[in-house]
């Protein structure tokens, strides 16, 4: 059994009766060969590309925590890594560029934060074993974007993946490359909401 805090990340088992709980550490970076900071306070606006992360090559068992916004402005890999991600932190990727992200996770440290934003043009690949868990919108998907998202856990978010309908009210229209194979688990409620597996409002379009 996991129980949710606020305050701090709390891990309750129980045994024959015997309840036992232990305090644990919401922002975990222990066990990869580089850790990352980004962003000092949560209206903070960093560009990847001015961060001082080496971008060219693929980022490859790093741990990044984003306080703030995190603008994803190159085309770049992320593999065997986590990203702990501070109250209402995001990620925006930049128009007509490209995020992958393998067997990594994004998880949020103590509450919950926003998501990945893929803007127009923009491509989002997720795959083998990623996990996204504690966000608002795990996916957010804008109009004439890409996605590409196979073997993922979305875990405890309020929606899985989402797709807006446009200032005006009218749909907006998603590439899809491949969407299979996820698995969405959902919390009955947190934060008094209710959470949901997957919320379109608009058009799929399968690319060949």
């Amino acid at each position: 059994m996991e129980v949710y805090s606020p305050e701090a990340c709390l891990d309750v088992s129980q045994n024959n009766g015997n309840v036992s709980v232990t305090l644990e550490d919401c922002c975990q970076c222990e066990g990869h060969v580089t850790t990352y900071k980004l962003g000092t306070e949560p209206s903070s606006v960093t560009y990847l590309s001015q961060s001082g992360i080496p971008t060219d090559n693929d980022l490859i068992d790093v741990c990044i925590e984003v306080e703030g916004r995190l603008i994803w402005d190159v085309d770049l890999w992320v593999r065997a890594s986590r990203f702990t991600m501070n109250e209402g932190a995001e990620i925006e990727i930049s128009t007509a560029y490209f995020m992958g992200l393998d067997n990594t996770v994004l998880e949020g440290c103590d509450r919950m934060w926003r998501g990945i934003t893929a803007n127009t043009a923009s491509q989002l690949r997720a795959v083998n074993n990623t996990v996204v868990r504690d966000a608002q919108y795990a996916i957010q998907a804008l109009d004439k974007s890409y996605l590409h998202v196979e073997d993922c856990t979305f875990d405890q978010n309020y929606t899985g993946i989402y797709v807006p309908v446009s200032a005006n009210g009218m749909p907006q229209a998603v590439y899809t490359y491949t969407l299979k194979n996820n698995v969405f688990i959902p919390k009955i409620k947190r934060f008094g909401k209710k959470f949901n597996f997957v919320s379109w409002n608009s058009s799929l379009q399968k690319m060949s």
